[in-house]
Parts: structure tokens; sequence; C-alpha cells
């Protein structure tokens, strides 16, 4: 009875240490998540920026495309309403 009196503080000294154990092996693998959620919040804000670059030059180009299109759908009608003369 007396080594199973001993033991105990042995045995809650082993689980305390092994809580201690499981505890940093926690915050490690907490700590490189919340380093791999800052790796991807900045390539999803990169690829953001890229997006708008990318929607930006779409709406200049179709905004040149379509000044030139009235410009030569002018230039037809003019040359028509020349042919009709």
């Amino acid at each position: 009875m007396l080594d199973d009196y001993n033991q105990k503080p042995h045995d809650l000294n082993a689980l305390m240490n092994e809580a201690r154990a499981i505890n940093a092996e926690i915050d490690e693998r907490s700590r490189q998540t919340a380093a791999q959620l800052d790796e991807i919040e900045a390539s999803v804000g990169d690829s953001s920026h890229e997006a708008e670059d990318i929607f930006v030059t779409l709406d200049r180009t179709e905004e040149e495309a379509g000044e030139e299109f009235e410009m030569l759908s002018l230039e037809e009608a003019r040359d028509l309403a020349q042919e009709e003369e």
C-alpha cells in the first residue's frame, strides 16, 4: 500500500510533464499555422491586386475599343454618304 502511495506523485509528475510537452507542441503548431496563414493572406492580397490591375486594363481596353469602333463607324457612314452623292 505504501508503494501505491509513493507511486502516485511520480505518476502525477509524469502526467504533468506529458501535459507540458503536449502544450508546447500545441503552441508550436499554433505558431506554424499563424505563419502559414500570414503567407496565405499575403498571397491573396497580391492576387487581389493583380486581379484589380487586370480589370483596370480590361476596362481601359474596352473603352479604347469602343472609341475606335465609333470612329470606324463614323468613317464608314461618311464613306457611304459620299458614295451616294
